[in-house]
């Protein structure tokens, strides 16, 4: 078959008949919508059985020929995306259930998914009780039960927001050698509700896969295993603290190319208030995985009144020019959608992005400039 894109293959399943003309890319289309309904059931029977999709933000950024900084928006996911990632993690189920049970005196590599920081789980479960959201946090399968029936009420940045901070409390994903002494369910990934997984679908960018491939082809060839359990586990040591590092500073980077381009423009996004005080709101911007504390105790720029009956602090903008009764006004309470803008800033030395509460129609107003400037 015809080698295709990520694109493509959307396209393919969304607009099959486009391809109708050619027989190549026809039997291209066909395959990839068998796969697709397939990976379908799959997705949907793992929802069904506890596993939880918590994601986070993932920015695009395009770039002229000079390596200039010419667009950002958020990284688009297509259908494609989920079909492989379901045959991905099928496979990498089976290679973890084959050397586990293969290797009884212990070494093979998994990956491993401790339970969400109890602390933080508190803390979230809090938030939602004040956020008039109801959440069970027992486990994996009753936290993924109850973020659908929110998401029957809310929708759209509402729902990322709630999906963001769901995210909070994870701890991150391990690499670590089994060990013969293990109490069952030590494996257990909490995200994807497995007893046992581990990574073996990228070995072109990620060595732990590398020593999983091995491993298989040592149990596959009826041959001993080379490296023992201490060096598994030496190796897993490792590619966790390369992991995280790896992590860093990727999020740094995205902050430092997003801090980059807003010193040459102004960029209004929708936010959704998280917190309320008398004197502040904390924003969160999922799309580009900001949040942050607005203080609004500037007398200059705002007149503030806090509403404790509904928990809304009303900001007024002030304008000279203008009498007081026609100052712009935001109410900002719990789950309101609002406009801020994000500016380029620095602490400690480092690039970031903080945010500042937008008047109402600045930021259609902003996109009319830039509409007439492009023309």
């Amino acid at each position: 078959l015809t080698p295709t894109d990520y694109a493509t293959a959307h396209d393919m399943i969304k607009n099959p008949d486009a391809y109708a003309d050619d027989p190549e890319m026809l039997q291209c289309a066909t395959a990839i919508i068998d796969l697709n309904n397939i990976a379908t059931e799959l997705r949907k029977f793992r929802y069904e059985n506890g596993s939880i999709s918590l994601d986070n933000a993932e920015i695009h950024f395009d770039f002229d020929e000079e390596g200039n900084i010419t667009g950002v928006s958020p990284y688009e996911r297509y259908d494609s995306h989920f079909l492989v990632e379901e045959f991905m993690l099928l496979a990498n189920i089976s290679v973890a259930e084959k050397i586990f049970k293969s290797m009884p005196d212990g070494g093979a590599m998994l990956r491993w998914h401790p339970k969400p920081d109890p602390s933080k789980l508190s803390d979230f479960q809090k938030q939602c009780d004040s956020l008039g959201l109801k959440v069970d946090c027992t486990n994996s399968q009753t936290l993924h039960e109850s973020i659908q029936q929110i998401h029957k009420e809310f929708n759209g940045i509402t729902m990322d927001a709630i999906l963001y901070l769901a995210s909070q409390p994870m701890q991150s994903a391990l690499y670590t050698a089994s060990s013969p002494d293990a109490v069952e369910n030590a494996y257990h990934h909490y995200a994807l509700n497995f007893p046992l997984y581990t990574h073996f679908t990228s070995p072109i960018r990620r060595y732990p896969d590398l020593i999983v491939h091995r491993q298989l082809g040592h149990i596959i060839a009826d041959e001993p295993q080379t490296m023992k359990c201490d060096d598994v586990r030496a190796i897993s040591t490792n590619c966790n603290q390369r992991k995280r590092e790896a992590d860093n500073a990727s999020r740094d980077c995205s902050r430092l190319y997003l801090n980059q381009y807003l010193r040459t423009r102004r960029f209004i996004e929708s936010g959704i208030v998280v917190e309320v005080t008398k004197s502040t709101a904390t924003i969160l911007v999922p799309d580009y995985d900001i949040r942050c504390q607005i203080s609004l105790v500037d007398t200059e720029k705002y007149s503030i009144k806090y509403m404790k009956a509904s928990k809304t602090l009303e900001v007024a903008f002030k304008d000279s020019d203008t009498d007081r009764k026609d100052w712009p006004i935001v109410a900002l309470k719990l789950l309101q959608t609002v406009d801020v803008e994000l500016l380029y800033t620095s602490q400690n030395f480092c690039q970031t992005i903080s945010l500042q509460l937008a008047k109402p129609g600045e930021r259609e107003t902003l996109k009319n400039k830039n509409d007439v400037q492009k023309t």
